[in-house]
């Protein structure tokens, strides 16, 4: 008798499932949810070395190389290393300075955006940005600018999901 009374205690006994349901939830969201959350990024990009005050000749000017981990402190120089290294919910900021034609055609999946953004009190320039390209048309992009001043124009090829915010257009472009 006491060993079937034991089973029936066994058989009804959801104590254990009770610590089971949190650590079960804690697995998943590690798994599922936490690597887009913790991949997050944010990078510097500083192609005249002003530092973070944006003023040339200061005591926190910075030297700029591609080599360098992309910190506040210890910028990449190009664009080009940004866009190599920045994924899906990573924030590229850019300081003043002339930073050329942007291109990507890179072909995406994830719906975390990649933000390129002017850092606090500067003003990147880019020449021309051109997204997607003919041979390789994917519907998403998800690529964002913000605060940054675009001289020759903008064209987005079969692409969704690319936002302008904040942005200064100096030539109307469209191509």
């Amino acid at each position: 008798m006491i060993k079937s009374r034991s089973n029936r205690n066994r058989a009804g006994d959801t104590s254990s499932l009770f610590f089971l349901k949190p650590i079960l939830l804690m697995i998943c969201f590690c798994l599922f949810i936490g690597p887009s959350i913790i991949s997050a990024a944010t990078y510097y990009v500083d192609v005249e070395g002003r530092g973070p005050d944006g003023i040339s000749g200061t005591a926190d000017d910075v030297t700029p190389s591609d080599s360098n981990p992309g910190t506040s402190s210890a910028p990449w120089k190009t664009l080009a290393k940004a866009k190599d290294v920045a994924t899906h919910g990573d924030t590229v900021l850019l300081r003043s300075g002339n930073y050329g034609d942007f291109a990507d055609s890179r072909t995406t999946t994830g719906s975390n955006w990649i933000k390129y953004k002017a850092d606090s009190g500067h003003t990147p320039i880019l020449g021309k940005i051109a997204i997607g390209r003919t041979s390789n048309p994917s519907p998403s992009a998800y690529i964002e600018f913000d605060g940054i001043s675009i001289a020759d124009g903008i064209k987005i090829y079969s692409r969704k999901y690319v936002n302008l915010k904040n942005c200064d257009i100096t030539t109307a472009n469209y191509y």
